[in-house]
């Protein structure tokens, strides 16, 4: 990375990988957006939902699907997952240091003593393979090196308005122990307070974390030509859970009218409006909490005694990097294991143990990966080439207990509120071979061709007692081919054009959640997007301003969503291939540094998603995806803009000032039209002050997340 002069100001070169070997970020035929490590501290972005606010198209909210704080559903380009079961695979993929990451949840997702972050936009079928139809988000973490340094990093901080503080530490620490060895030592510690109380649980609040994790990385400079990395990684989190609060009733609703007439234990009271609107025993709005920032989930055990929520996660990560220079190219190889291990209770209908809910859940995977690539030049540098092979085995396990009042009605054949106990595993095996090349037809037009041939093998065993005692079985095989086309252009020695063909699918999988008997288990096939995208790249005036432009769009088909399975005895909802859609959009990046003391970046992004076919059955809570519907988590706008202003003083201390502001317009949480689930337009304010002592040795800042106390909502449903 290479910086302009100090005084006259300009952009810095930032090279990426984003096609698996080093270019500069303006010359790469790729959507990407660039972070690197003095970005990502200006900005003051901390964890991999704060790149939200500074990459255009990316939503990247915490799904409360499973309870978790830690759990992100990230959508690029309107392509995501909001679901996080084992059955399910992301529609984005995670890369920390060229490793996939299956199950993307816990502390892994902090951003500490990184390098750089990459967001690539679009389908990454031919270099990355599957799951990256929307795009891939690489963590690029900081290697060692052979000079001794150290840095150490306290924030203390508190919420606006509720109660709840923040404590949290980081520190990293580069040892070089001889000439060709050395060693990086990183650690990480947060105590986060909660701020939505939870009524039934006296001093405890959804929204806290108590997470610590540590990194250890060692480099071996073995011989002239090969250098081989050693990195692994453990963190444990534990929380009490994502911050739920009831919205709305609907006590219409048939599972609503069964219990206020059987349960409530005054049905004469809980079938009026009156009753539901005063009386506590009753399912209505008098379970609606006045106060936004409380709620009366409860939790309970199979026997329903009340038990007290938790949320642990502990994830372990190994790798081993190996780079050999060959007198024709470099050979790397890359061999990875990690571990996921989980618990968490989740109340499923946020007030208390009326409906159902889950509760001990249990989510456990172990991958291990292998990847070889070859690369090099030919033709006196003309052509560059990368070839690779990849094999990836998964195994997960999962176990649920869904519990519910009504599960002591006769007709469901149980004495005791355990609805179904489920229990499933999983075993994944995926290879795949791929190539691509780069040819420069001339010194200003190159011409890129890529193919990656993927097989990918799952199958699942489920039990659900007290319906199948003996288990299900299934089995799912795919084979895909993935292109990639792009034709590139110097137009000028300070911009750069190019057109991109490209293709990626998502895997297919096995219902996430199954309750009483039924006849087989059926499995989703994969969901594949091709994308057709146009792009200019520029730096201008002297490289004091830098323009990004996209235009895209994507034809997405056989997107999984709920529906039901005829075939299937008896038939139920679950996720089937549900339909089609078509996206298109486009997305502007601007970054001016007319001198080193003021920095302005911008982005603008818009998205227009429509469903185009759509399956009989599909359906969001019972209501039908109607056609011409928009996707979930597509907002139509994204922006933002932010401005860093440096003072310096005579002593050699400095006095960074920065800004930011983001916004998003209304975004659905549904393929349906809701307003009960739609998130209004939101803008986020940032601000914070930096001052640097004059040994440059020292920072003390201050700063504010959401400035102006905005309300938002990160997921909102029907349940």
């Amino acid at each position: 990375m290479a910086a302009a002069d100090d005084q006259s100001g300009g952009n810095e070169d930032i090279i990426v990988t984003a096609r698996k070997v080093e270019e500069n970020l303006q010359t790469t035929p790729v959507a990407v957006t660039a972070l690197t490590a003095k970005m990502l501290e200006e900005r003051n972005l901390t964890d991999v939902t704060d790149l939200a606010a500074a990459t255009p198209n990316l939503v990247l909210q915490t799904s409360g699907a499973n309870g978790s704080s830690k759990t992100p559903a990230i959508y690029l380009r309107g392509l995501g997952q909001a679901d996080t079961v084992l059955t399910a695979d992301p529609a984005v993929g995670l890369y920390v240091d060229g490793v996939y990451v299956t199950r993307n949840v816990g502390s892994i997702l902090d951003l500490v003593d990184l390098e750089r972050v990459e967001v690539l936009r679009g389908p990454q079928g031919t270099l990355f393979g599957k799951n990256t139809i929307g795009g891939a988000i690489n963590l690029i973490s900081q290697k060692p090196g052979p000079d001794f340094a150290g840095s150490a990093e306290v924030t203390i901080g508190s919420y606006t308005g509720v109660k709840g503080q923040q404590f949290s530490g980081k520190a990293s620490l580069n040892l070089p122990l001889s000439d060709s060895f050395f060693v990086r030592l990183t650690g990480y510690g947060t105590r986060k307070d909660g701020y939505v109380d939870l009524v039934n649980y006296k001093g405890r609040e959804f929204g806290d974390d108590n997470t610590w994790a540590v990194r250890g990385q060692a480099r071996w400079l073995a011989s002239d030509n090969l250098t081989i990395d050693l990195a692994a990684d453990y963190s444990s989190t534990r929380n009490t859970g994502s911050t739920g609060i009831l919205l709305k009733t609907y006590p219409g609703a048939l599972t609503a009218v069964f219990y206020n007439s059987a349960f409530s234990g005054n049905p004469g009271a809980c079938l009026s409006p009156a009753g539901q609107a005063s009386d506590p025993a009753c399912f209505g709005p008098v379970q609606v909490p006045t106060d936004p920032y409380k709620s009366n989930a409860a939790f309970f055990d199979r026997s329903l005694n009340q038990v007290s929520p938790k949320n642990a996660f502990d994830s372990l990560g190994t790798t081993l990097t190996a780079s050999l220079d060959l007198p024709f190219g470099t050979l790397q190889s890359i061999s990875s294991y990690r571990n996921l291990r989980s618990n968490y209770d989740a109340d499923g209908g946020l007030i208390g143990a009326l409906f159902f809910q889950s509760s001990a859940d249990r989510q456990d995977s172990d991958q291990y990966s292998q990847e070889l690539q070859l690369s090099g030049e030919a033709f006196d540098d003309r052509l560059k080439w990368i070839l690779g092979g990849y094999y990836l085995y998964e195994t997960t396990f999962s176990h649920v207990d869904v519990l519910s009042a009504l599960a002591v009605a006769p007709f469901l054949g149980t004495t005791y509120p355990l609805l179904t106990e489920n229990t499933m595993t999983t075993h994944t095996y995926n290879k795949a071979v791929f190539g691509q090349a780069t040819f420069d037809i001339t010194d200003r037009l190159h011409l890129t061709g890529g193919l990656r041939w993927t097989n990918e093998k799952k199958d699942a065993r489920i039990v659900l007692l007290p319906a199948t005692p003996g288990g299900l079985h299934g089995e799912l095989t795919v084979s895909k081919a993935t292109p990639l086309v792009s034709l590139g252009a110097d137009l000028t020695d300070d911009i750069f054009a190019y057109v991109t063909y490209s293709e990626g699918f998502r895997s297919g999988g096995f219902p996430p959640r199954i309750i009483g008997q039924v006849s087989f288990l059926p499995s989703y096939d994969p969901e594949t997007a091709i994308a057709y995208e146009a792009g200019v790249k520029a730096d201008l005036l002297d490289n004091r301003l830098r323009v990004n432009l996209a235009v895209f769009t994507t034809k997405f088909a056989d997107f999984q969503g709920f529906g039901t399975l005829p075939d299937v005895v008896p038939p139920f909802g679950t996720i089937i291939n549900a339909g089609d859609a078509r996206i298109k959009g486009f997305e502007l990046e601007m970054t001016a540094s007319p001198s080193r003391y003021f920095r302005f970046d911008a982005s603008l992004s818009h998205l227009q998603s429509k469903v185009t076919r759509v399956d009989p059955t599909a359906a969001v809570e019972g209501t039908p995806i109607p056609l011409g519907s928009k996707l979930p988590y597509a907002p139509s706008w994204k922006a933002s803009a932010g401005a860093s202003w440096t003072i310096p003083f005579a002593n050699g201390s400095e006095l960074l000032t920065r800004a930011d502001v983001s916004l998003t317009s209304d975004m659905q949480f549904s393929s349906v039209e809701d307003i009960e689930t739609t998130q209004e337009a939101t803008i986020l304010v940032n601000a914070s002050v930096t001052y640097t002592f004059p040994n440059q040795d020292w920072q003390i800042v201050a700063g504010v997340k959401n400035l102006t106390d905005a309300f938002y909502l990160r997921v909102s449903a029907r349940v």
